[in-house]
């Protein structure tokens, strides 16, 4: 069994946030790949899985009220537009 060994404090960067910021994502190398978008809507009661066809039209929709946990699956993210926000401001 692998064991990772925890980062030392030297070789942590205290100064930069995690993360990039969402304009940088379109900078990022793509491909031509097939991107696929699934939507997982859950509560104690009910659950419904969707494949996302057009994603503007996905983003533009409210989740179900009765909808407690939304998860996004993107699986072979090649298309860096997939995960860039669809909005300004």
């Amino acid at each position: 069994m692998k064991t990772r060994s925890k980062p030392k404090d030297k070789d942590i960067d205290h100064v930069t946030a995690p993360g990039i910021e969402h304009d940088d994502i379109l900078h990022y190398p793509g491909g031509s790949a097939q991107t696929t978008v699934t939507c997982i809507d859950y509560s104690p009661t009910n659950m419904t899985v969707q494949e996302i066809g057009d994603l503007d039209e996905f983003v533009a929709a409210h989740r179900s009220e009765w909808s407690v946990v939304r998860w996004i699956s993107v699986v072979g993210l090649s298309n860096m537009n997939v995960i860039h926000p669809r909005h300004s401001g």
